[in-house]
């Protein structure tokens, strides 16, 4: 379960980036399709993790971001839900351009 792993890494990230002492309530992470992240595993690896600190009660979203695409015959770069994906065009032949993202976007700190 790598997202235990991934729930480590964040914890430290949240805790770099929270004031000293803070009580963190939410924190918002968007992650690409390369990922491989499940979202249910996550949740849980982040529970664990955070059992003893300032995180403990704090809510973890996680957005799922599409996979970016580019489409060889038009040149057209576009982003889907989904892979493999056709494009408008009707070319079938799209590849992903990215998709390795796993970003902190906010902390929510209580007052």
């Amino acid at each position: 379960m790598h997202e235990y792993s991934l729930a480590e890494a964040l914890l430290q990230q949240v805790i770099t980036h929270a004031p000293p002492g803070a009580k963190v309530e939410r924190v918002v992470i968007e992650a690409g399709p390369l990922q491989g992240i499940e979202p249910h595993a996550m949740q849980t690896g982040w529970q664990l993790i955070t059992a003893d600190t300032a995180c403990a009660h704090a809510v973890l979203e996680i957005v799922e971001l599409p996979w970016p695409l580019h489409c060889p015959g038009c040149g057209k770069d576009w982003t889907s839900p989904e892979y493999p994906a056709t494009c408008a065009c009707g070319c079938a032949d799209s590849h992903p351009t990215g998709g390795r993202d796993l970003l902190l976007k906010s902390l929510t700190i209580a007052d």
